[in-house]
């Protein structure tokens, strides 16, 4: 076994003889200690961990370390988060910690980001209470026996940690298992972050995956009770650490922003003698307010029966905020200078709109609900969910449903970072560019439907085919690596199925009116979804004065379907059409 218990007692002894000015031994020590490190890390099988350390760059620092870091954050021991030994500047103590990347390497941190990194290490300090029966303390009460910056940000970036005596090391068989402990914390603390999927909850896994990291507004649209809100909430609960998300139940009353951004409330501050005026909050504020103080985690807000108000009345400054490129100081709250919550905490004038914060609408159709605008599915993916009757039948006859989905996979990268490389196109080594084959393929698709809905006045624009594309990239980093995985996605079916769910989900919610309105266009996009031929689509709309060649009624039935889910959405859409003279998406 290696000798840990001394590399470290080595180590610390080099340091103190670094700060006479002879960095040599320091040097040596360091890099003893990684490979030993390194050494009983891989002889317990936890991969992709390197160990690696600092003494200081010229002058020895106030606390040198020496690091077990994870390749999903590029090895590097200010991002994400690790496994560090942290060496007293007084050469007495050394604490084994799990803490949050810092990324203070260069940046002197202010009052404002020590307090942003306190926030991270107390968030994944929730996660961490596993390694407690190995003698690790949940907090950051460590003392480095120093007070500058760099030791504060180490401070508070400690989410556990055990603290040792280097003149009464514990036996080198306790050291190197309390090293095991706090690799095995982190290596699964990192597969929980990396792996994007989810419970089966009666929709398909990979249609939520695909929308949420494309899009972060999902609308689930279908009959109650087919588990709309249920599904929401198995998606928050697999993305979300606890306090990161929140069930919210629309009310009829919502009739402006009151309910979801909270009020200025004058009077109250009057009565009770405060000198500031009461900020009223909500549960939304309260969550957009969180997602701002912990930016590196996903927070979920699901809106239960959205429609049962005017979802512009109450949503219009949430939707608007959500759309700017630049999102800081998005959100308005009061215009009082300073107010304050009824527990005393600050309420700013303006906030930023949290770029990790996903919503999730749940819709139902009846006579107590309102229809959604253009803008409002304009901005949204929309998926439409119906009860299966062979789903249905077995769970009326008692019978479980068979498997649990596909096995979870590991795509090395977290979900919030994969959403936000996704949705502001950068490029990033786990997430290849959609391949460029797909991609001219694809635009020759939206094109031909870009003409044919222009042509019958439902013409979309720039933002349809951005995000189009993005869940087209999202699809096919979800196919997974070779040998199997994104290279028979791109040249088999895969791409045009997920091209299909975009049509659903993207295009097809814009339509809605009457017979007359309508008929051409309906017959056109069905026969294109079927056939895939824009000018046999295009005979739906009268040409030179004549009238048209084709029907509704030529546009039901058809098989060898290009564009399936699309196809039958439509046949159903003509169905009701006929029958009722009027048809939406939504319906």
């Amino acid at each position: 076994m290696q000798n840990l218990n001394k590399e470290i007692k080595t180590a610390a002894e080099a340091f103190m003889v670094a700060r006479s000015g002879d960095n040599r031994p320091a040097s040596a020590a360091v890099r003893s200690l990684s490979e030993c490190i390194q050494k009983i890390i891989a002889g317990s099988g936890i991969e992709e961990i390197k160990a690696h350390g600092s003494f200081g760059m010229g002058v020895v620092a106030d606390v040198p370390w020496v690091a077990c870091t994870h390749k999903r954050f590029g090895f590097s021991a200010s991002k994400g988060y690790f496994v560090v030994y942290l060496f007293s500047k007084d050469g007495k103590r050394v604490y084994l910690c799990i803490g949050v990347g810092a990324d203070t390497a260069s940046e002197r941190p202010n009052a404002s980001r020590i307090e942003e990194i306190e926030k991270q290490s107390g968030l994944l300090r929730l996660r961490c209470e596993s390694i407690q029966p190995f003698g690790f303390s949940l907090g950051n009460d460590i003392d480095l026996a120093s007070n500058g910056w760099r030791p504060r940000s180490y401070k508070a970036a400690t989410a556990a940690f055990k603290e040792y005596s280097i003149n009464d090391l514990p036996e080198n068989d306790d050291v190197v298992a309390d090293l095991l402990a706090a690799t095995n914390q982190f290596n699964s603390l990192v597969g929980e972050e990396s792996l994007l999927s989810f419970e089966d909850v009666g929709i398909p896994n990979s249609l939520l995956a695909q929308s949420s990291l494309a899009k972060p507004f999902l609308i689930l649209t279908g009959p109650s009770g087919t588990g709309k809100t249920r599904g929401a909430v198995a998606l928050a609960d697999s993305v979300c650490s606890e306090g990161c998300h929140e069930l919210v139940a629309v009310g009829a009353d919502w009739t402006d922003n009151r309910h979801v951004l909270g009020y200025l409330n004058p009077l109250e501050a009057e009565a009770t003698g405060a000198r500031r005026p009461i900020y009223e909050t909500t549960p939304i504020l309260d969550l957009i307010l969180h997602a701002n103080a912990f930016s590196k985690e996903p927070h979920i807000l699901i809106l239960d029966e959205m429609n049962l108000s005017h979802v512009e009345r109450y949503f219009a400054d949430f939707l608007s905020a959500m759309e700017l490129e630049n999102k800081t100081g998005a959100l308005k709250l009061h215009a009082a200078g300073s107010a304050v919550t009824r527990t005393g905490k600050e309420v700013p004038g303006r906030i930023d709109f949290p770029t990790n914060l996903f919503v999730i609408g749940t819709v139902n159709i009846d006579e107590t609900t309102y229809m959604f605008s253009p803008k409002v599915l304009d901005r949204a993916n929309v998926i439409e969910i119906h009860a299966e009757a062979i789903a249905l039948e077995n769970f009326l006859r008692g019978i479980e449903s068979g498997g649990g989905g596909p096995e979870a996979k590991d795509y090395g990268i977290s979900f919030l970072e994969a959403a936000h490389v996704i949705q502001m196109e950068e490029e990033h080594p786990q997430v290849p560019p959609l391949p460029a084959t797909v991609r001219d393929a694809a635009a020759d698709r939206l094109m031909s439907l870009f003409r044919i809905m222009k042509r019958g006045r439902g013409e979309y624009g720039f933002r349809t085919g951005k995000e189009v594309m993005a869940y087209l990239r999202t699809a096919h980093f979800l196919a997974g690596p070779e040998p199997t995985g994104r290279t028979a996605w791109a040249a088999g079916g895969s791409w045009h199925e997920a091209l299909d769910a975009q049509i659903l989900q993207k295009i097809l919610p814009k339509l809605h009116g009457s017979r007359s309105r309508l008929a051409p266009l309906l017959g056109a996009l069905a026969t294109y979804c079927a056939t895939g031929d824009e000018d046999d689509a295009m005979k739906h709309f009268p040409q030179d004065g004549a009238a048209a060649k084709r029907s509704l009624q030529d546009a039901r039935g058809l098989s060898a379907l290009k564009f399936k889910n699309s196809y039958e959405k439509l046949e159903r859409m003509i169905d009701v059409l006929v029958e009722e003279q009027f048809v939406s998406f939504i319906c």
